[in-house]
This record gives structure tokens, sequence and C-alpha cells, in this order.
């Protein structure tokens, strides 16, 4: 199971900063975490890269493609 985040850092005036776009960090077939950027805006778009990502490694590993998309309210199940 993976994670969305947005990264954070202080400005040159002790400010706290969010980037743009969500993250997704997810482990890949070799059991190692992956952090790679997504273009999604919201966290719900980064939460269906992220189940794309997974769903792959599922496929590449042989496992079942059942896959579950959360938060705020918004979860699904997808079966393919």
């Amino acid at each position: 199971m993976g994670c969305v985040l947005r990264r954070t850092w202080k400005d040159k005036h002790g400010r706290p900063r969010k980037t743009r776009n969500y993250y997704i960090r997810y482990k890949d077939v070799r059991g190692k975490w992956c952090t790679e950027p997504t273009e999604e805006a919201t966290k719900y778009g980064a939460e269906r890269v992220l189940a794309e990502r997974e769903k792959a490694v599922r496929e590449q590993q042989g496992g079942g493609t059942t896959l579950q998309l959360g938060g705020n309210g918004k979860d699904a199940y997808l079966e393919e």
C-alpha cells in the first residue's frame, strides 16, 4: 500500500511552503520504496495515479487486480 503526499519546505523567510502537485510513494516489484511526482494538483487525482502504479506492480508480480481508492469519502473498488 502506498501513500500520497505533498512536499514541504521553508522559504528564505522561514515560512512553510508546499509544492503545487502531489507525490506518490509505493513499493516496486523488488520491495523498495519509489517516490515520484505526479502532474496532479488534487489528492484524489494523485490517488488514481497511485492505484495505477500499484496495479502495474501487482501485474508484474502475478497478483490480483482489486484496487481501493481512498480519501474524503470517495472510496471506490475497481475490478478489472
